[in-house]
């Protein structure tokens, strides 16, 4: 079988890369998500549905004492094992009445009515061609009445700075990757999952939370991204390769000129890019 084509220039992607990349958006969303909801009542059974590094995790630690914290009880899962290993080490050094395990958000292992809390954080998003399937999962294994939370990125200005580069690179007539369209999963994707498998619309609500994603070098940071989300439907080719340093000026330029990005004063290499989340919200 004939090995898939890479650029040379390609960065791989791991957690310590995204974390570059995102910054702490993620565990600022967790945050701000959870505080209304804190504190949790006590001997909670909470769900950290692809948990990956343990933002929802951690936050829900952070927000409760000690004491509170101790009679909670969380199932940290997600499908690739090599993604949680640190969180699933320091969730032991810290002695948080964690259990973390691998497992496909779309094929849970638990029993029915597990969970009096389900949190699944920026997952529908990398499972979208069967998000009913985890929404169903979802749905399943809360407890009646339980509360469910899932977050997507809404307002998301990486997907438009590089869709930008991309339309100038190739010609605004080829067709964009799935990931650079336009608002192609949003929270209203997510909704109309939920609602396909039983949640009931009128115990459902749907709330927007921004936050900020420092910049530290402007060209490395649109490397990544590029290397995310740069390659056509049909993966990456020679030209791909030839063209790299073509796509990363125009990345950086949409990048500079975007009304997301607020430049530092003085260093233009540096600054903060908004992002925006929604959070739905359903009751079983």
């Amino acid at each position: 079988m004939m090995a898939t084509f890479k650029p040379k220039q390609l960065i791989s992607v791991n957690n310590e890369v995204l974390k570059e990349f995102l910054g702490t958006a993620t565990e600022a969303i967790a945050h701000d998500f959870l505080c209304p909801l804190v504190p949790l009542p006590a001997g909670a059974h909470v769900h950290d549905n692809g948990c990956g590094a343990g933002a929802v995790t951690e936050a829900t630690f952070a927000l409760h004492s000690a004491d509170h914290a101790s009679s909670l009880r969380i199932s940290a899962t997600d499908c690739n094992p090599g993604g949680f290993a640190g969180f699933q080490a320091k969730a032991q050094d810290k002695g948080w009445p964690v259990e973390v395990s691998q497992m496909d958000c779309r094929a849970l292992s638990f029993p029915d009515d597990t969970f009096s809390h389900s949190f699944t954080s920026f997952v529908f998003l990398q499972v979208w061609r069967d998000d009913e399937l985890c929404a169903r999962e979802i749905y399943r294994t809360l407890q009646p009445g339980g509360l469910a939370l899932v977050t997507t990125w809404e307002d998301l200005a990486t997907t438009a700075v590089f869709r930008q580069a991309y339309q100038r690179l190739h010609g605004e007539g080829r067709e964009l990757p799935e990931m650079l369209q336009t608002n192609w999963y949003s929270g209203n994707h997510v909704r109309k999952a939920m609602l396909a498998v039983g949640f009931d619309a009128s115990r459902m609500k749907v709330d927007s939370y921004s936050t900020q994603v420092r910049i530290q070098d402007a060209r490395r940071w649109c490397e990544i991204g590029w290397s995310i989300c740069g390659a056509s439907k049909g993966g990456w080719t020679q030209k791909d390769e030839d063209d790299w340093g073509k796509a990363i000026r125009l990345a950086l330029e949409a990048l500079l000129t975007s009304p997301w990005y607020r430049r530092d004063e003085g260093d233009e290499n540096k600054g903060w890019l908004q992002l925006t989340a929604s959070v739905i919200t359903g009751r079983k």
